[in-house]
């Protein structure tokens, strides 16, 4: 009996499919960590249960194309690095995650946070801070722009 690798037409065994079950899910765990989402969040992002999500993580289940699908398209992870730990978690550079981590807190935060995040921005982009009175970003602005980033 052939006991290779699936993609040779072999047989992979229980523990090994367990073990690539959990890390699968450990990968996954990591990239929703470093975006910064709860489970409940990614999985509303995704369109599916927070418990789905805790299934994975735990390496009880492997999401289907339809979630991988959806981490890659939604948050720009790679299906190949979470399948197989090779190559980079996200295929976004450090500038675009940043800017991505960005806008996810401008959203959630209240206004006092959301002119201080763009006082931050302003004094490290010009040197100048924000002035106190000027407008922050209606969150319908923030939301549309956060929209942008995925597409582009």
């Amino acid at each position: 009996m052939n006991r290779g690798s699936p993609a040779q037409g072999g047989i992979t065994s229980q523990p090994a499919m367990n073990a690539s079950k959990k890390a699968v899910g450990q990968r996954i765990k990591r990239a929703r960590l470093a975006i910064g989402f709860s489970q409940r969040k990614f999985a509303t992002v995704l369109g599916t249960l927070p418990n789905h999500i805790c299934q994975i993580e735990q390496g009880r289940c492997m999401p289907g194309s339809r979630l991988l699908h959806g981490m890659h398209v939604q948050f720009n992870i790679d299906i190949n690095w979470l399948l197989t730990g090779q190559h980079q978690p996200f295929r976004l550079n450090s500038q675009e995650m940043g800017l991505r981590m960005l806008l996810h807190h401008y959203t959630r935060a209240d206004e006092t946070g959301k002119h201080l995040l763009c006082s931050a921005a302003c004094l490290l982009a010009t040197g100048e801070p924000l002035p106190d009175d000027a407008p922050v970003l209606p969150p319908e602005t923030a939301a549309m722009e956060q929209g942008e980033l995925s597409d582009g």
